[in-house]
């Protein structure tokens, strides 16, 4: 879909057809997407300024739905569906051969 004001980039969207069969056009947020047809998704309010008549966003890595997070996302991370990466625990690796990292969760 091309974005009215003149600057802007090219958005991702897709038709999504919700649980009480009515069909809206959201807006895919992140870089590149895994989407196909017959994808089950979640749906959250809150549209793109620069596309008209785009009033929702898909949510990224939700519960077990098809689009995937991304996991290359350092900032705002919450918006697209990844951990914080510094959330996992360092240990040493008790035997020889040097230090170790595990990551546990």
């Amino acid at each position: 879909m091309t974005p009215k004001k003149p600057c802007s980039a090219r958005r991702a969207f897709t038709r999504v057809k919700l649980s009480n069969k009515n069909m809206v056009t959201c807006h895919i947020p992140g870089e590149g997407h895994n989407l196909k047809k017959f994808s089950s998704v979640l749906v959250r309010g809150g549209r793109p300024n620069d596309l008209p008549a785009v009033k929702y966003k898909v949510i990224r890595g939700a519960r077990r739905a098809d689009l995937q997070p991304i996991y290359t996302r350092k900032n705002a991370r919450s918006k697209y569906g990844v951990k914080n990466p510094g959330r996992f625990h360092r240990m040493r690796a008790t035997r020889g051969e040097g230090q170790k990292l595990y990551y546990v969760n």
